[in-house]
């Protein structure tokens, strides 16, 4: 919370003479900033009502390095007054709270990855752009759980998989650990129903474009892989009608059958 912000606060701002009031006032407070933050992101594990049991269990698991660090410890007075300070703080920034969409995330990678090769590949990033936006509404409407998955990673997956798909970069270069060479190639196959584009880039100029789309994305290598197999799972779901995001072991369980 900003300064502007802080000051809207039922207490005006002004801390609590009692030292252990005022502790118990700054972890309610903190645990119900960062509850904000993670149902924002739309984790499934936080998107939750305000003041269940997972809600409250979420907060405790996830800040005790924090509280640690604070020299504060979460009590049970404190973790009941969440809820207060919740409703406070978003009172506060009078319901201003944004929730970043896959779309969102996709216009800030396009934006990124075009200023980092300085407009060269503009057609080819707006096309991957493109692609990446159409699988995310077809995501929504034939997987329920698209909108429980966190929306950076689900748009990071797609707008890679977008640029292997517009032969920028090579498919293997964002091969995922579990999966080997043929059995991505069929998996990106599936998930798209076209074989994978041939890129005519040299090593030096992949290997470059590999570390441009890193930092677009601001993951490392084995987390774009990571995140192009989840989205690919989630298409591979939706054409197949499965309702559910498929699992690793159910996708190369049932490869091996058809094979």
């Amino acid at each position: 919370l900003d300064a502007c912000t802080f000051s809207r606060l039922p207490d005006g701002g002004a801390p609590p003479a009692d030292p252990g009031e005022r502790r118990r006032q700054l972890l309610a407070e903190c645990l119900a900033a960062l509850r904000l933050f993670a149902k924002s992101d739309q984790a499934g594990e936080c998107a939750v009502d305000t003041g269940s049991p997972a809600s409250l269990a979420f907060a405790r698991g996830r800040t005790p390095d924090i509280l640690r660090w604070m020299g504060l410890e979460a009590d049970e007075e404190a973790l009941a007054n969440v809820n207060v300070q919740e409703m406070a703080i978003l009172q506060a920034l009078e319901w201003q709270v944004a929730v970043p969409t896959p779309h969102a995330w996709l216009e800030i990678f396009s934006v990124r990855f075009d200023a980092l090769t300085k407009g060269l590949l503009k057609p080819s990033i707006v096309w991957a752009k493109e692609f990446a936006m159409s699988a995310v509404e077809h995501l929504v409407v034939e997987v329920a759980e698209a909108t429980a998955r966190s929306s950076e990673a689900l748009a990071a997956g797609l707008f890679a998989l977008g640029m292997a798909a517009g032969a920028v970069l090579p498919l293997d270069a964002l091969r995922p650990c579990p999966l080997t060479a043929d059995e991505w190639n069929q998996c990106f196959s599936e998930c798209v129903s076209a074989e994978a584009p041939k890129c005519l880039l040299e090593p030096p100029v992949v290997r470059y474009m590999v570390k441009t789309l890193e930092a677009s994305l601001g993951r490392a290598r084995p987390a774009v892989g990571g995140a192009c197999l989840d989205a690919a799972l989630g298409l591979l779901a939706a054409r197949r009608g499965a309702g559910t995001w498929l699992c690793v072991e159910e996708y190369l369980k049932g490869s091996c059958s058809r094979g």
